[in-house]
């Protein structure tokens, strides 16, 4: 960046300042007693560059206008990488700031003051702290520039920042960490004494299925038995009748058969083999005949009847009611079945529970048929010989059990179903404190996950940086290698900078390098133009500075005649980027020969050069 021309208006204690035709290389002197306004000129500069002055900060801009005015006004128009810029800021008696930025084509790149600063930080690369540490060196604050600035310079301060950002970040986890850790324990506690049994719901689902399905069937047989109970009266005492006739029928059939074959082969004898009985005339004679002829169908007559009577009660009537009774035999042998039987389906700790609960030894109470009369009373019941009352009663003692067995299900159902309700309500809590607990441990891992990875990008920043630093190092060894010695009678001969971004001086007379505090203050002030004009270089180049303008006040307050005039004669060929050098004093060697000077008097409200 080179400086082309300064206008200000009304700018503390100039009415009108104006500097033109400024050479990009080369010595620019300005000269004149204390409070000449030798220092208003590098005021006017950094107010219009950056909107505040070394002194003056943003607060108090309204202390740089003219005592006789309202307004100031200053314009700089300055150079970057081959484009011109005019940058205008404006103040006033109320410390209202304006600013506009224009490109060399007069198009205006920003005409707000945070955009203006935005975009001259873009261009230029850097602010007022780092331009105050570098290209602004003012005797009376001749110290070490900040390690901020120094970063800047270095070229890692963005790796700095990153890692402060890394560090801050990881800092912040940390402290999330110590935060959600214990609340992980406290949760996975409230779990532990909430006490869910994974398994216990189900197996509790399962029971209540099981007796459901258990009330299901006994409602199923409680229906048959119903239906046994309103048939059998009818079927049996039916069933016996026809029974009697079929027996009466059969045993008549069995009579008549063999009287019915008896009476055909006789007639077959007579009629066909009449020689087999001639010594029995009767039996041949035609009247005979024809009388056992008729007998014989009569008999056949008789038998056929009550053969197909027979058949007809067999199928017609006695088979339905035999399967009706199998049927009935099945109804019964499920139903003792079921009434006896330990539903094996239901897991046994629900088992006990509602053993426990019901303050009984079984699960559901059993028949009060006796065993031994089950299997004579199931077969009566299926050949109709138990007697109706007899029959009935065991049916509606049964069908009692049923009842009964269904009250205590339902019982079980309803203990089941508050014990179900209680365990959702627990399991449905506890599942709240995992989601909880699974939400925290989730965080846990991306917190330590994010310390994990700032540590390593840490890592590799702090390395990456490093090479940075050890290459600015040597740049800086070598730049103030050329012109420290001059600065310092030839006492100090180079200048770097340690990991830690201290200032490290080499001692010729030591043969070492030395930290900057061993010495005496008039010292450090000539070590530390070297080290600034060094730094300046390598802060111009970083920021892609082909050319860039220093301020130096005042900087040979503590310097000899002959070492003033060695290092005015020095600077202008000790960089080919930090060329346009500016340097204010009271006076300055005759011998001197400036590219341009510029004289100030305390009674000039005018300054046009």
């Amino acid at each position: 960046m080179i400086i082309q021309s300064i206008h200000a208006e009304n700018f503390r204690r100039y009415e009108i300042l104006t500097i033109e035709d400024i050479p990009e290389k080369g010595l620019i002197t300005i000269d004149g007693n204390n409070e000449a306004g030798k220092s208003t000129i590098s005021d006017a500069l950094c107010f219009s560059l950056f909107g505040r002055t070394f002194l003056i900060d943003r607060n108090n801009t309204h202390k740089l206008v003219n005592w006789d005015s309202d307004y100031c006004a200053t314009t700089v128009q300055f150079r970057k990488g081959g484009t011109n810029y005019s940058l205008t800021r404006t103040c006033d008696k109320e410390g209202l700031v304006a600013a506009q930025l224009l490109d060399d084509e007069e198009n205006i790149i920003a005409d707000e003051v945070k955009e203006v600063d935005e975009k001259l930080l873009s261009i230029l690369g850097y602010g007022y702290e780092t331009f105050a540490d570098s290209f602004y060196l003012m005797q009376r604050e001749l110290t070490t520039p900040d390690s901020d600035s120094i970063k800047t310079m270095v070229g890692i301060n963005e790796y700095a920042d990153l890692i402060d950002e890394f560090n801050a970040d990881s800092q912040n986890n940390r402290d999330q960490l110590d935060v959600l850790r214990p609340q992980f324990e406290d949760l996975f506690q409230e779990i532990e004494n909430i006490g869910v049994d994974e398994t216990w719901l189900p197996e509790l689902v399962e029971a209540r299925e099981s007796l459901e399905n258990l009330n299901t069937d006994k409602q199923k047989y409680t229906r048959l038995l119903d239906q046994t109970i309103k048939d059998y009266p009818k079927d049996q005492p039916h069933y016996q009748a026809t029974l009697s006739r079929y027996n009466i029928a059969n045993m008549l059939s069995n009579i008549l058969l063999p009287f019915m074959i008896m009476i055909w082969v006789l007639w077959g004898l007579s009629e066909f083999f009449p020689k087999v009985l001639q010594k029995a005339p009767l039996l041949l004679d035609p009247t005979f005949k024809n009388t056992v002829l008729m007998t014989g169908l009569v008999v056949a007559a008789f038998y056929a009847v009550s053969l197909f009577y027979s058949w007809w009660l067999d199928g017609k009537t006695l088979q339905p009611l035999k399967r009706k009774a199998d049927e009935g035999q099945r109804t019964l042998s499920g139903t003792l079945t079921h009434i006896n039987q330990v539903d094996e389906d239901i897991p046994d700790r629900v088992k006990k529970m509602l053993v426990s609960i019901a303050e009984t030894s079984n699960l559901l109470p059993k028949s009060s048929l006796p065993q031994a009369k089950d299997s004579s009373f199931i077969s009566k019941i299926t050949n109709y010989t138990s007697e109706t009352s007899e029959a009935t009663q065991i049916l509606v003692d049964l069908k009692q059990d049923l009842k009964q067995q269904r009250n205590v299900v339902s019982r079980h159902q309803d203990v089941l179903n508050n014990a179900i309700e209680a365990e959702m309500a627990r399991a449905d809590e506890a599942g709240q404190l995992r989601q909880k607990r699974n939400k925290i441990g989730m965080e846990i891992k991306a917190c330590s996950r994010k310390i994990k990875v700032n540590d390593q990008a840490n890592q590799l920043l702090k390395h990456s940086a490093a090479k940075f630093s050890a290459q600015f190092n040597q740049i800086i060894t070598e730049t103030s290698s050329r012109i420290l010695p001059s600065f310092t009678g030839g006492h100090y001969s180079q200048i770097k900078i340690d990991n830690n971004i201290q200032v490290k001086i080499f001692s010729n007379e030591k043969d070492d390098f030395i930290d900057f505090d061993e010495v005496s203050s008039g010292t450090q002030r000539q070590i530390m133009l070297s080290l600034r004009f060094a730094m300046s270089e390598q802060l111009a180049i970083n920021k892609d500075n082909q050319q860039q303008f220093i301020l130096l006040d005042e900087p040979f307050a503590f310097f000899d005649h002959e070492r003033t005039v060695e290092t005015l004669e020095a600077l202008p060929e000790s960089s080919d980027v930090v060329n346009q050098i500016w340097v204010f004093s009271q006076e300055f060697p005759k011998e001197i020969t400036a590219s341009k000077a510029i004289h100030c008097d305390v009674s000039d409200a005018q300054l046009l050069v």
